[in-house]
């Protein structure tokens, strides 16, 4: 890279930073733009909208799926700060042309998924966390993620005074839940979850026996200072974890319980927690509540509707609780209960089409 290209791809990055994206997606969009800038031979005052588009083209044929959706979100977020920082107006071409043929040139076709999420049953995620059970603080963490559905980047950044030690009785199922305070979680989001007292029973034997937290901080992905001396979940040196010190012991339990999965990662909590719910018609709401999620293109890839439980369940849904109990004499001129009728009609089929569809990708 020449040196007015990297210092062109730093200002966007230190743009980025400004608008409270993560390092890893400032990383990902930079690589992006600086590919584009390198390809082009271009400065950011001179770009136009064909270099854009020829770019587009080469790299549809370059990269796989999940490259060119990143890639292409870089481009358009730095279309933008062109916008801003640079008077370009290749931003307003772009929305211009999408809007007068209805054309996106970044539009990416649809991905198909051919196979399941990879996840644990409940069976094999209870024989991964006994593995743990001699490990007080793996063992906490396994169970937390679990339970919790959370990034590991959001269990490691957990700091003690997130913890609801005392929690509070819930009075519909008698049950006592705690209450955890996640903070800059993906998209920079901070929100609270509830957890079963099982959980932070475990969180507080480890906390008996843990290691003296030392001096000093890391950086999180929004260049937060995480202190060693405020971190729930530190390494045998006193230092907040790291993901990889987790993904390393999950492998080894793993072998250990003879778990045979293609893949082990810490990922596989948040997608096991979510396809359990599901399957236990936990409801897309309160799901997202857990998980985080904001966007329902995010979550629905984790969910298993079968298209004859999807279709039945609707049908006894809408059954149940819109249509009359007892048989309907149509001879009976009553326009507003045919109109109803007629209306429950077209929502049932939209339902259906709309879940019998819900696992193809999205663009």
């Amino acid at each position: 890279m020449n040196t007015d290209i990297e210092n062109y791809v730093k200002q966007f990055a230190t743009y980025l930073l400004s608008r409270d994206n993560s390092q890893n997606t400032v990383v990902r969009y930079s690589s992006a733009i600086a590919d584009l800038l390198n390809e082009t031979n271009k400065t950011p005052d001179t770009l136009n909208f064909q270099d854009i588009e020829n770019y587009i083209i080469k790299a549809r044929q370059k990269f796989n799926y999940n490259n060119k959706k990143t890639r292409f979100s870089g481009i358009k977020k730095y279309l933008r700060y062109l916008k801003v920082k640079h008077k370009n107006t290749i931003y307003d071409e772009y929305i211009t042309q999408r809007e007068t043929t209805d054309e996106d040139v970044f539009r990416i076709t649809e991905k198909v998924r051919t196979k399941p999420k990879n996840t644990l049953t409940v069976e094999e995620a209870s024989k991964l966390i006994e593995q743990a059970k001699n490990n007080p603080r793996n063992y906490a963490i396994l169970k937390l993620m679990y339970h919790s559905w959370q990034r590991v980047g959001s269990i490691i950044a957990l700091n003690n005074e997130d913890i609801d030690f005392i929690g509070e009785i819930n009075p519909k199922d008698n049950i006592r839940y705690h209450r955890i305070s996640i903070k800059n979680a993906k998209g920079n989001q901070s929100y609270d979850i509830y957890i079963v007292e099982s959980v932070i029973d475990a969180i507080k034997k480890y906390l008996n026996v843990r290691e003296k937290p030392k001096e000093g901080f890391i950086l999180d992905n929004y260049r937060n200072k995480q202190y060693h001396k405020d971190a729930l979940f530190l390494n045998g040196t006193g230092k907040r974890l790291k993901a990889r010190a987790i993904n390393n012991f999950m492998k080894q339990y793993a072998i250990q319980s003879g778990l045979c999965k293609p893949k082990i990662h810490t990922h596989l909590w948040r997608s096991s927690g979510i396809t359990i719910a599901d399957s236990n018609n936990v409801s897309l709401g309160q799901i997202m509540a857990r998980s985080g999620h904001t966007n329902i293109q995010s979550v629905t890839p984790y969910l298993n509707a079968k298209k004859d439980e999807t279709n039945t369940n609707i049908n006894k849904a809408l059954s149940n609780n819109n249509y009359p109990k007892e048989p309907i004499d149509l001879s009976i001129n009553n326009n507003q209960l045919l109109e109803r009728l007629e209306k429950l009609e077209n929502e049932n089929k939209k339902l259906k089409e709309k879940l019998e569809n819900r696992f193809t990708g999205y663009q």
